[in-house]
C-alpha cells in the first residue's frame, strides 16, 4: 500500500469512528493492538500492564470518538499516546513505591523492639516486600493492596473494582504467591 493510500486508508478509519462505527473501530485495534503492547511493554517491562495501557488507549479513543481530532497520521496518534500513558504507569509508579515503602517503614519503626539490629532487619524485609508488590501487574497490586493495607472484604473489592469476587480471589491467590516467590529468590534486592 502506498503512503497515499495508508493515510487515506487512516482518514476514512477516523472519520468512522467519529460516526460510531465499531467495526472501523475493531480494525483499528486489530491492525495497530500487537505493535502498541510491545512499545507499552518495553517501556513498562511488564507484559500485563502493557497491555492494560493499551487497552486504556483505545477505551479513550472510543470515549471520545465524538472529538477526535488527530492531525497527524492515527499510527502517529496512537503510538504517542501509548508512550505518554505507559510513562505515566510509570510515573504512578515510582510514586506508589515511595508512598508503600514510607508505609512500611513507619509500620515497622512504630513496632516496639528492643534490638535495633532486629529493626533493621524489619526495616529490609518491609523494604524487599515492598519493592516485590511492586512488580506485580498494576491490578494484582491493586487488589492486594485494598485487601490488606485497607482490610476491605473480597466483596469489597469486587464491588470497587466491578469485577467478580472469584477474580478478585484469584488475584489475592496469584499476588501472594507471586510475592512470596521474590522474596523467597532475594528478600534484600538492595544488597546486590
Amino acid at each position: 500500500m502506498s503512503p497515499a493510500a495508508g493515510r487515506a486508508l487512516q482518514e476514512r478509519w477516523v472519520s468512522r469512528i467519529r460516526a460510531g462505527d465499531e467495526q472501523a473501530f475493531e480494525a483499528v485495534f486489530s491492525t495497530y493492538a500487537g505493535q502498541l503492547q510491545e512499545v507499552a511493554r518495553r517501556i513498562v517491562r511488564c507484559r500485563e500492564a502493557a497491555t492494560e495501557i493499551v487497552q486504556e488507549v483505545f477505551y479513550r479513543v472510543w470515549r471520545n470518538r465524538d472529538n477526535l481530532e488527530i492531525r497527524e497520521q492515527l499510527a502517529g496518534y496512537l503510538y504517542r499516546a501509548t508512550r505518554n500513558r505507559a510513562l505515566d504507569h510509570l510515573k504512578r509508579r515510582q510514586v506508589e513505591r515511595q508512598w508503600q515503602a514510607e508505609a512500611w517503614r513507619a509500620r515497622a519503626a512504630a513496632t516496639p523492639d528492643s534490638s535495633s539490629a532486629a529493626s533493621a532487619d524489619q526495616g529490609e524485609v518491609a523494604d524487599a516486600f515492598v519493592e516485590a508488590l511492586a512488580r506485580l501487574p498494576e491490578r494484582r497490586r491493586l487488589v492486594l493492596m485494598l485487601r490488606f493495607r485497607d482490610g476491605l472484604s473480597y466483596q469489597e473489592i469486587a464491588e470497587r473494582l466491578g469485577i467478580a469476587v472469584k477474580t478478585v480471589e484469584n488475584q489475592v491467590g496469584r499476588g501472594l504467591k507471586e510475592v512470596r516467590a521474590q522474596l523467597g529468590r532475594d528478600p534484600c534486592p538492595s544488597r546486590r
